[in-house]
């Protein structure tokens, strides 16, 4: 069997898979209309008059590329507002090369040998493009391997059209940066987003009103960086500017940036806790809450998950000050939005789902309610252990403080022998 044969079933249910999410109309918007896109896209190239079998190639790359994110997707419905933005930047994303091939498709013939010499380039700009914007939707590993390679072709390329691929290189950069701070390679995260932060920093100089939110996005990013390598004072340095320049983005344009800007305010707020300003970091994770508050009643399934965010770092915020009553009430709130979040998308839920729970059980001990801590620790410690092949290096952490934390609730019900039991399995890991 030939190479072109032994691959034709798979790109057959490739199709097959576009052609099904396109003509949907129970899916959520953005999906059926990124499928729609790459099978226009795919016919553009069909048309396209060129022996040059580098834009066959780059026709499978995205075919199975956009298959490989959004057919999981399809299985299990859109829920949150994030990933559909990611969606719908890579629609943007396929539209803007349509848009470009059906260029291609102009030239003459008495053109084309010219501009054979030229299609490498063009090919390479068109598949970097798309490469950024399927990277966000693929899996942690699959996402840092692409991104590695993006980053090192933009450095590359860079020279040629420094204000076409100055922007993209610090795209990339951040995304690298946020995808190695998932996988607690702290200082690699945070020699990437100080980078991408400098590009973007030169960048808004010159034209502040198309780059200030990029600069906004990379210090918050910076920020979080800083903070996990223990340097606080920094971190709060970061994250304050980028709450200025949301602020001011917010007045501008309030639809757009008012979500930002709350992302921000939470990351401020856990900056003042940990430098022991805890009045401070009250008022602004209590504005942050009040604004998803009044996005929820807008948007209720699309910012969802932000309150339950914010309603958690807002219970940790009340429990530093001794208000227990008041952090337990808003911590039961997050975990009640985030139990029926769970419950529709395990994969996307589960982690904030447990982190919620656990401080649930923390908030239950520090009022003496041990009985009730129980049930809520055992489930925690069911879902860090389902978690733990997924970051080992954080989740066995977790998992060790809530079995202790779990042990010391039946040591204060007189249950003994199961608490050293729990206790020995926490220091066995």
């Amino acid at each position: 069997m030939s190479t072109q044969e032994s691959l034709k079933p798979t790109e057959n249910g490739a199709m097959n898979v576009l052609k099904t999410i396109s003509e949907s109309t129970t899916l959520s918007p953005p999906l059926p209309n990124a499928a729609q896109s790459v099978l226009r896209f795919i016919g553009a190239i069909k048309e396209l008059d060129s022996n040059n079998s580098e834009w066959r190639t780059l026709t499978a790359y995205v075919q199975h590329a956009v298959v490989e994110v959004i057919e999981p997707m399809a299985k299990v419905g859109l829920s949150d507002r994030i990933t559909k933005q990611k969606i719908e930047k890579l629609h943007q994303a396929i539209l803007k090369a349509i848009g470009e091939v059906e260029a291609e498709k102009a030239i003459s013939d008495s053109e084309r040998p010219q501009e054979v010499e030229q299609d490498h380039e063009k090919i390479t700009r068109i598949k970097l493009r798309l490469t950024d914007a399927i990277i966000p939707l693929k899996p942690r590993q699959d996402a840092m391997v692409a991104t590695q390679e993006a980053v090192k072709t933009y450095r590359k390329i860079v020279a040629k059209d420094p204000e076409t691929y100055t922007p993209k290189l610090a795209s990339s950069l951040q995304s690298l940066s946020e995808i190695l701070s998932e996988g607690d390679q702290k200082n690699e995260a945070l020699q990437a987003a100080a980078e991408a932060a400098e590009i973007r920093r030169q960048l808004a100089l010159e034209r502040p009103e198309t780059f200030n939110s990029d600069l906004a996005e990379s210090l918050n990013s910076l920020s979080l960086c800083l903070y996990s390598v223990g340097r606080k004072e920094e971190a709060l340095v970061a994250i304050e500017e980028a709450v200025g320049i949301r602020r001011r983005l917010v007045a501008e344009q309030p639809t757009v940036f008012t979500p930002d800007l709350a992302l921000s305010l939470d990351n401020l707020s856990l900056c003042l806790s940990k430098l022991k300003k805890e009045e401070e970091a009250l008022v602004a994770i209590e504005e942050a809450v009040g604004i998803h508050r009044r996005l929820v009643t807008e948007q209720p399934s699309a910012f969802s998950p932000d309150l339950a965010q914010t309603l958690n770092s807002l219970s940790c915020r009340l429990s530093e000050m001794g208000r227990q009553e008041e952090a337990l009430v808003a911590v039961q709130e997050a975990v009640e939005i985030r139990r029926r979040l769970v419950a529709e998308n395990p994969d996307a839920y589960k982690a904030d789902f447990a982190d919620s729970l656990y401080n649930l059980a923390i908030d239950l001990q520090g009022l003496s309610r041990h009985n009730d801590a129980l049930p809520v620790l055992c489930e925690t410690i069911e879902l860090y252990k389902s978690l733990h092949s997924i970051r080992p290096a954080y989740y066995g952490a977790v998992l060790r403080d809530a079995l202790l934390d779990y042990g010391e609730s039946l040591s204060s019900l007189g249950r003994e022998a199961e608490a050293m039991a729990a206790n020995d399995e926490a220091n066995s890991g």
